[in-house]
């Protein structure tokens, strides 16, 4: 039996041998079974924690953008209230603005509408009227129709009328001029143009020197009234190459730079004024105001003096010292030159950040005509601290007249 199944050639041992060859096929495949079987558990595994790792990490990635995004938003949050509030500044006393906010973004009025009936009841607090003129009584060389006949009243009340404007075109000799064509005989001492207030600036500070000056006639004729020297540019050369510029020679003894509104204004201007302001550190540098646009006809605007003192306020990294209204020398000059008391002043102009503000200055009273440059729209986005006492038409409304469709002035 033992050599019959040990004999490969014996149908048994044949039997037996197919046996364990199956046996051990079915073994491996087994084996080989499992080993898939656990590698597939380990990937699986492995690929759980790679999810959990990249949820993690996702989560933080998507807390970091929506931390970024809120961020973003909040800094165009800022940006757009600094856009859209008056001149770009934020109010200190935002919690105060809040409550007098509208719904369109603008301001609640606090200034008073006034018309012929209520205009007149106003005058009776006041002695002393400090009226600009641009904007006011004439644009250009149009006078209102409410101009002469108001400021017959106000002579007429008593009212003592100061003309004090930003406007240094003319000196005061000029005005009294202009005031006759008109057909109002004004004083000289009675006007107070930003020409005057330059001269007036520099004679309080015992200037000693030379001017160099850019600016119209009338600014030249205030600053020699005071015994003031001034050299300027020709307007026929307006500009200089910087071969020449390096070569110009520079006038000793000029120790102030005086700028006024002047419609010549050119490079060569800029570029020696600017040397003059680099070249010593104690050479003053005066503007005449920091107007920076003026209204015309049809909606149009011109640049103002504020405009061209940016020029040279960028080219020298000067400040000047604004001797006009929106500036801190006028109102202490006014109020020692002429002695008024600021309780029974009105202060009436169409500007905001210049006739407005000088009001608000010596804590006066306030009024603004829209005839200017200052329309409903722009007291809306003012904030309550910077608006007028009252707003009016036109200049006629604080003496019962108002001007008709045909522009004849009306009771």
């Amino acid at each position: 039996e033992s050599s019959t199944t040990c004999n490969p050639m014996t149908p048994l041992w044949r039997a037996n041998h197919r046996i364990s060859s199956n046996t051990g096929k079915r073994v491996t495949i087994v084996l080989f079974v499992v080993s898939l079987t656990l590698a597939a558990v380990l990937v699986l595994s492995k690929r759980s924690d790679w999810e959990s790792h990249l949820n993690r990490d996702s989560g933080a990635m998507h807390a970091t953008i929506r931390g970024l995004q809120s961020a973003r938003m909040r800094q165009w949050q800022t940006f757009r209230r600094a856009a859209w509030s008056p001149r770009c500044e934020y109010m200190k006393d935002s919690g105060a603005h809040a409550a007098t906010h509208h719904g369109d973004g603008g301001y609640a009025p606090k200034y008073e509408d006034l018309d012929c009936r209520t205009g007149p009841t106003v005058l009776k607090d006041f002695s002393t009227i400090i009226l600009d003129q641009d904007g006011v009584l004439w644009r250009g060389d149009i006078v209102f129709p409410t101009t002469i006949p108001s400021l017959s009243k106000f002579r007429q009340l008593g009212l003592r009328v100061l003309f004090v404007t930003n406007n240094a075109a003319k000196s005061r000799s000029q005005y009294v001029e202009k005031w006759k064509e008109v057909g109002v005989e004004v004083e000289k001492d009675e006007i107070v143009p930003a020409s005057f207030l330059a001269a007036a600036y520099l004679k309080s500070i015992k200037f000693s020197g030379k001017v160099f000056l850019i600016g119209a006639e009338g600014t030249r004729i205030e600053l020699e009234e005071h015994g003031i020297a001034t050299t300027q540019c020709s307007n026929d050369q307006t500009t200089i190459t910087n071969g020449e510029l390096l070569d110009y020679t520079l006038d000793s003894e000029v120790k102030a730079v005086v700028l006024a509104h002047d419609p010549n204004f050119s490079y060569r201007k800029l570029a020696l004024a600017t040397q003059y302001l680099r070249n010593d550190p104690d050479c003053i540098f005066v503007v005449t105001n920091m107007d920076e646009c003026d209204v015309l006809d049809n909606d149009r605007f011109m640049p103002g003096t504020g405009a061209l003192a940016s020029a040279l306020v960028a080219a020298t990294g000067r400040k000047p010292i604004n001797t006009g209204k929106g500036g801190d020398f006028i109102l202490p000059y006014l109020m020692q030159r002429y002695e008024f008391n600021p309780h029974e002043m009105l202060c009436i102009g169409d500007r905001l950040d210049t006739d407005i503000a000088l009001g608000h200055q010596a804590n006066c009273k306030t009024a603004l005509p829209l005839t200017g440059v200052t329309s409903r729209a722009l007291l809306r986005k003012t904030p309550p601290e910077k608006q007028p006492t009252y707003v009016m038409d036109n200049l006629g409304i604080l003496v019962g007249i108002r001007e008709t469709n045909d522009g004849v002035p009306s009771t």
